[in-house]
């Protein structure tokens, strides 16, 4: 038999686990669910990645810009304000990134996958438990707009480190419901994939 579970049974904010164990002695049926968990598993962790990507809403220059009328007003709108999801949500996405990077992969050795964050585990961590962070605040010289960076931008020519302060995250969950969301049918589909000949 097979299962689904992330690590502890809890979101990381760094990624879900696969972890696949059995429980049988008889070869025949051991080889059958091994085959079975070498198709599950990456279609399992490939379908969670799907979910929960799904849950993060894409807004303003994530959206692809509406030819006008209401649809228009509100994406310039979404730009000039660009809203925060509310607490206990899944977080929105103005850039496309935290959507955008979301990745799976699986190990057949440790029979293990895992869904994550690929260049930014620490920003998903911020938003699935909520937390403070340390923040850089970063000028333009041209345009006197500032920015948020966690460490040194890697260009700064033509920036100005302002100060740093301490910005609060609220929780906004996306790893844990994505992964409670696609259960049924990655449970479903490993319980009829399993065929012992």
């Amino acid at each position: 038999m097979g299962f689904f579970k992330n690590e502890a049974g809890k979101s990381t904010g760094r990624g879900l686990l696969v972890n696949v164990s059995t429980f049988f002695d008889r070869a025949a049926v051991l080889g059958a669910v091994e085959k079975a968990e070498k198709r599950w598993l990456p279609r399992a962790a490939g379908y969670v990645r799907k979910t929960i990507k799904s849950l993060v809403k894409r807004k303003g220059k994530a959206r692809k810009q509406p030819k006008g009328g209401k649809a228009l007003v509100t994406w310039l709108a979404e730009i000039k304000s660009a809203p925060s999801s509310p607490a206990g949500s899944p977080p929105y996405t103005h850039t496309g990134f935290i959507r955008d990077e979301i990745v799976y992969w699986w190990s057949w050795g440790m029979k293990m996958a895992r869904v994550t964050a690929s260049k930014s585990p620490w920003l998903s961590g911020l938003h699935e438990h909520g937390g403070t962070v340390a923040m850089q605040v970063w000028q333009s010289t041209v345009s006197g707009k500032t920015a948020l960076y966690k460490t040194r931008p890697r260009f700064t020519r033509g920036k100005t480190l302002r100060k740093t302060v301490q910005v609060k995250y609220a929780p906004r969950p996306f790893y844990g419901p994505g992964l409670v969301k696609a259960t049924p049918k990655i449970m479903g589909d490993w319980k009829n994939s399993i065929v012992a000949k």
